[in-house]
């Protein structure tokens, strides 16, 4: 069963190896998008961290949302499935 919940510091590594395995050799050979994941995560993590997603059984993580928080103030995201 496929469950979305708010993120929590605890799945930080999951999610950042399931951002590594959907770039990795993508555009380029390698991939930086799991090391951007957390670098953003360490900007305004108070004001982001209720605004990240999860999706996925209690075993692995399928999905991810993560929003950050633009100059103006306003919240962009990206995600990867």
């Amino acid at each position: 069963m496929l469950k979305i919940r708010n993120e929590t510091e605890t799945d930080y590594r999951e999610v950042e190896t399931l951002t590594r395995k959907a770039f990795y050799n993508l555009y380029i050979p390698g991939c930086v998008e799991h090391y951007l994941v957390h670098v953003m995560r360490g900007h305004n993590r108070s004001s982001t961290l209720s605004w990240n997603w999860t999706a996925g059984s209690s075993e692995t993580k399928k999905a991810h949302l993560l929003y950050t928080k633009q100059i103006d103030g306003l919240f962009s995201y990206s995600y990867e499935f």
